[in-house]
């Protein structure tokens, strides 16, 4: 993020959560709600939104040697690590406060080079478990061009070479992104851009071995995508999962692992385990069902 603001990207206001009177000071310049974000966390675990000041106090510690020595020591071992890596220093209490942009969350995966974007795809979350701040449950392919600007901008300043994800809020009317998180990974939708004509992993697996990449063939759809297994985690009886529009991202050649997940599914949803069982084995044997893509 320090990075993104001497670029110049469209990005919320930040600042390290060193102590609370640090802490206090930027909510009441920036104003409430504020966006606290442990880091070296996923999948929107960790993230916090403090709509006052006694909800933020009681996620900030009086200073960053104040918390439990676990954590301490779970930091230290992080901070070591990413030294090593080379990615700088690291924050001191792992932990960092942004202000509040209002938007729905939106993301853009990509496979890079020596800091240059070989392929990109960018996906909007219609649905999230829990809401507000959890993963994404079920999503739908985007053009973004801030989006894919800022994602090359920063990709290039840093000269990745990989997987590299950036997570942003988007504002459905104007279509600005605000940048607020970077991932050095693929995500639960880097392999999904092949629907859309945006191969992302062929394209880099080409790059690696020095093979022609066969174009994507694009969907002739503009389908919302359930990701699995979050949607039925969320919901076993959303209509997304029992609509014809909807593509499912099941992993139909890996038996194994949907009957693990049933038994799970059935543990979440204890009191409606029929439910949940009838619409996974549905969803996974492809019964009456739009196409499915395995993940």
């Amino acid at each position: 993020m320090d990075l993104a603001a001497k670029l110049g990207v469209r990005k919320p206001a930040h600042c390290e959560a060193v102590d609370i009177e640090t802490s206090l000071a930027a909510a009441e310049s920036w104003g409430y709600p504020i966006v606290v974000k442990n880091e070296h966390t996923c999948g929107g675990k960790g993230v916090v939104i403090a709509r006052d000041a006694r909800e933020l106090t009681a996620q900030i510690p009086p200073t960053a040697g104040s918390w439990p020595w676990p954590r301490r020591l779970k930091l230290s071992v992080k901070k070591a690590l990413f030294d090593f890596a080379g990615f700088g220093s690291g924050l001191l209490s792992g932990t960092i406060l942004q202000s509040f942009v209002c938007g729905v969350p939106a993301f853009r995966t990509l496979a890079a080079w020596n800091g240059r974007v070989i392929e990109g795809a960018s996906f909007v979350a219609e649905q999230m478990h829990p809401a507000p701040t959890g993963a994404s449950t079920v999503v739908r392919y985007i053009e973004n061009e801030e989006m894919d600007h800022t994602a090359a901008t920063i990709t290039a300043a840093l000269g990745c070479s990989g997987f590299v994800s950036f997570d942003f809020m988007l504002d459905r009317k104007t279509g600005r992104a605000s940048l607020i998180e970077m991932n050095p990974r693929s995500i639960t939708t880097t392999h999904l851009g092949v629907l859309f004509g945006r191969d992302v992993c062929g394209a880099f697996a080409a790059r690696l071995s020095g093979a022609s990449l066969r174009p994507a063939r694009a969907a002739e759809t503009d389908s919302a995508i359930a990701l699995f297994p979050k949607e039925l985690e969320r919901d076993p009886e959303s209509p997304y999962l029992k609509s014809h529009e909807v593509i499912h991202d099941v992993p139909s050649d890996d038996p194994a692992l949907m009957a693990a997940y049933l038994k799970r599914l059935k543990a979440i949803h204890s009191r409606r385990a029929n439910s949940a069982g009838l619409t996974a084995w549905h969803l996974f044997e492809g019964v009456d069902r739009p196409s499915s893509i395995s993940g």
